[in-house]
């Protein structure tokens, strides 16, 4: 190619994010099945609203976030971590989040073990001073974040978890409820996007702002306001009553 004959090196995508974060001193990697889009959308919009300014990529479009990638001057680098064609490998974050495991992308795995597998050397390449975030209530999750040589803290609703929802109520599908780090009260707040699962994300996506710096009182005021990200339960309208 005209690239090759001129010197010019031809890398993956992924690659170049893994050098890209390896030139912040905070990598930020979200990782899993389902939900990487919208806690990694979610984790920037905690940020950005506590004054942290990250730089990121997102795999979706956030018209909030003025894209699905961004220039910030803070330290952060916030990424969205695909375990497709282990490209999440190229990455050596701060620290991590680990939402859920489960069969995809069989082009590129025989089985569910090989995914796990791949997962498991994710979770060791998050920096040994660093964190990992992982779903308390995902087996494979948790045996991939066994491998890990960072601290690991569990999120879900379960009461082992480190991060817990709490006090759930539900008004037309978005939730309210209480955040809980290790039986201390974090924040009492709410989503404006749909679904128990996202309640989920929003875990995963406080304990990494936390962590980055994010503010209990910014965080609170932060989550309301997440508008989400295109193509994920994007509301189109209402007719005839439904």
């Amino acid at each position: 190619t005209a690239a090759r004959s001129r010197g010019i090196p031809i890398i993956k995508y992924a690659q170049l994010v893994g050098t890209l974060m390896s030139q912040r001193r905070n990598g930020v990697a979200i990782a899993g099945t389902h939900g990487k889009s919208t806690t990694t959308a979610m984790c920037v919009h905690l940020c950005r609203r506590a004054g942290l300014d990250p730089s990121f990529l997102v795999g979706a479009h956030s018209e909030q976030l003025g894209g699905s990638s961004g220039l910030g001057l803070g330290p952060h680098f916030i990424v969205e971590s695909c375990e497709f064609d282990r490209s999440f490998l190229h990455l050596s974050p701060e620290s991590a989040a680990i939402l859920n495991i489960e069969p995809d992308h069989l082009d590129c795995y025989r089985n569910l073990d090989e995914i796990v597998e791949a997962f498991a050397r994710f979770a060791q390449n998050v920096d040994s001073n660093g964190l990992l975030v992982c779903n308390a209530e995902d087996r494979w999750a948790m045996e991939a974040a066994g491998e890990a040589k960072a601290e690991v803290e569990t999120f879900g609703f379960t009461e082992q978890a480190d991060w817990q929802a709490v006090n759930l109520c539900a008004d037309r599908g978005c939730y309210a409820f209480d955040v809980r780090f290790r039986e201390l009260l974090i924040v009492s707040t709410r989503l404006s996007i749909p679904g128990r699962f996202n309640v989920g994300n929003a875990l995963a996506a406080v304990a990494l702002a936390y962590h980055a710096g994010a503010d209990p009182d910014s965080i609170a005021g932060a989550l309301p306001a997440f508008a989400g990200i295109s193509r994920r339960l994007s509301w189109r309208g209402e007719g005839h009553g439904v």
